[in-house]
Protein backbone atom coordinates (compact mmCIF):
# COMPACT_ATOMS: atom_id res chain seq x y z
CA UNK A 1 0.00 0.00 0.00
CA UNK A 2 1.23 3.31 -0.65
CA UNK A 3 0.97 6.11 1.91
CA UNK A 4 0.88 9.66 1.96
CA UNK A 5 3.38 11.96 4.63
CA UNK A 6 0.50 11.42 7.00
CA UNK A 7 0.85 7.28 6.54
CA UNK A 8 -2.75 7.71 5.09
CA UNK A 9 -3.68 5.35 2.36
CA UNK A 10 -3.39 7.36 -1.33
CA UNK A 11 -5.61 6.09 -3.55
CA UNK A 12 -4.19 6.27 -7.07
CA UNK A 13 -5.43 4.56 -10.30
CA UNK A 14 -4.28 1.71 -11.67
CA UNK A 15 -1.72 3.33 -14.43
CA UNK A 16 -0.30 5.13 -11.42
CA UNK A 17 0.16 2.22 -9.43
CA UNK A 18 1.95 0.78 -12.50
CA UNK A 19 4.19 3.97 -12.76
CA UNK A 20 4.73 3.77 -8.65
CA UNK A 21 5.78 0.29 -8.96
CA UNK A 22 8.14 0.66 -12.10
CA UNK A 23 10.01 3.12 -10.95
CA UNK A 24 10.42 1.96 -7.60
CA UNK A 25 12.14 -1.08 -9.07
CA UNK A 26 14.22 0.86 -10.98
CA UNK A 27 15.46 3.04 -7.99
CA UNK A 28 16.04 -0.59 -6.52
CA UNK A 29 18.27 -2.10 -9.64
CA UNK A 30 20.23 1.37 -9.73
CA UNK A 31 21.16 1.00 -6.06
CA UNK A 32 21.97 -2.20 -6.34
CA UNK A 33 24.22 -1.28 -9.40
CA UNK A 34 25.94 1.54 -8.10
CA UNK A 35 26.14 -0.26 -4.61
CA UNK A 36 28.19 -3.28 -6.74
CA UNK A 37 25.64 -5.72 -5.85
CA UNK A 38 24.81 -6.53 -9.45
CA UNK A 39 26.71 -6.23 -12.85
CA UNK A 40 25.66 -4.13 -16.01
CA UNK A 41 24.37 -7.66 -17.48
CA UNK A 42 22.57 -8.60 -14.53
CA UNK A 43 20.63 -4.88 -14.41
CA UNK A 44 20.23 -4.65 -17.98
CA UNK A 45 19.01 -8.46 -18.20
CA UNK A 46 16.34 -7.38 -14.86
CA UNK A 47 15.40 -3.56 -16.37
CA UNK A 48 14.46 -5.64 -19.57
CA UNK A 49 12.24 -8.14 -17.95
CA UNK A 50 10.39 -5.54 -15.89
CA UNK A 51 9.66 -3.76 -18.75
CA UNK A 52 8.13 -6.79 -20.59
CA UNK A 53 6.27 -8.56 -17.44
CA UNK A 54 4.41 -5.07 -16.44
CA UNK A 55 3.88 -4.41 -20.27
CA UNK A 56 5.29 -0.95 -20.41
CA UNK A 57 5.34 0.56 -23.78
CA UNK A 58 7.81 2.85 -25.00
CA UNK A 59 5.40 5.87 -24.58
CA UNK A 60 5.54 5.50 -20.53
CA UNK A 61 9.19 4.56 -20.50
CA UNK A 62 9.23 8.24 -22.07
CA UNK A 63 6.80 9.89 -19.95
CA UNK A 64 8.26 8.22 -16.45
CA UNK A 65 12.09 8.60 -16.84
CA UNK A 66 12.02 12.56 -18.40
CA UNK A 67 14.37 14.37 -16.58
Amino acid sequence: MIFDSEEKPLSLSESEKKKYLFLRQVETLNSFLSNGAITRAQYDFSYNGLVTKMKITEEELTQWLKK
